[in-house]
């Protein structure tokens, strides 16, 4: 049986040069690892896409996620 693939990178030429230029520990307004990059590629228009992500300490997780995403002009 052949495993259904939900994305596959190499057929993306959009988001196919991912980069994360800050990575760090963050202590306010609690301690969390702080994850900072975008998509090389993306500066369409103007606006090129990036994401943010913020992960607990270790410890701390419970076991959920949560994801807010902003829509902006450049898509």
């Amino acid at each position: 049986m052949q495993e259904k693939k939900i994305y596959v990178p190499e057929e993306d030429p959009y988001f196919s040069r991912p980069y994360i230029d800050v990575e760090e520990w963050r202590e306010k307004p609690v301690r969390h690892y702080f994850v900072h990059g975008g998509f090389l590629g993306t500066e369409e228009g103007g606006t090129q896409v990036k994401f943010c992500l913020y992960f607990p300490e270790k410890e701390k997780y419970e076991g959920r996620f949560f994801s807010i995403c902003f829509a902006s002009a450049g898509g």
